[in-house]
């Protein structure tokens, strides 16, 4: 996936490889080392959810997931949220309140089965774009989302501009 490959606090670049450790929160003030990250959540504070111990041969630095790490995480392609003008924290804000992506593939691919070829969906509470994304990935023809962050709404623009007089 390719989840290892990161920056460490500020240093190297994209293709610097590391050893990735994961610390999940518990508390405010627990962490424990852990193989499944826990829920990537949006907060108004400024502390970070998950950790992770980046180890080079040359030294280790405990930092946050970064926004691509985090977009891996919930399934999204990568560079999901990266639009214009995007700050990351937009982008940590916009990816805690979406959807993971996996599970709801499962599920979308047998309501899917169930329609005919290119059922069109619209989706309300939209987030990011995750349920029209899965929806075009399986044939079908997403028509329609209803969003109020405005960070959000530009995602899914950026991704599902209108093509077609029938859809976005």
């Amino acid at each position: 996936s390719g989840a290892g490959l990161n920056r460490p606090a500020g240093q190297g670049s994209e293709t610097d490889l590391c050893i990735v450790q994961l610390f999940a929160k518990q508390r405010h003030d627990e962490y424990i080392e852990s193989d499944i990250s826990s829920c990537q959540q949006a907060r108004q504070d400024h502390d970070a959810t998950d950790l992770v111990v980046c180890s080079t041969k040359y030294n280790s630095v405990v930092r946050r997931l970064t926004p691509l790490e985090c977009e891996r995480l919930q399934g999204f392609p990568d560079n999901w949220t990266l639009i214009s003008r995007a700050s990351d924290s937009a982008r940590y804000r916009a990816l805690g309140n979406s959807i993971a992506l996996p599970p709801w593939r499962f599920v979308m691919r047998r309501i899917y089965e169930k329609l005919r070829p290119g059922a069109k969906m619209g989706s309300l509470f939209d987030g990011i774009g995750g349920f029209p994304l899965i929806w075009r990935e399986l044939g079908g023809t997403p028509v329609w989302a209803s969003e109020i962050e405005r960070f959000s709404i530009s995602v899914t623009k950026m991704h599902f501009r209108k093509e077609k007089d029938d859809e976005f």
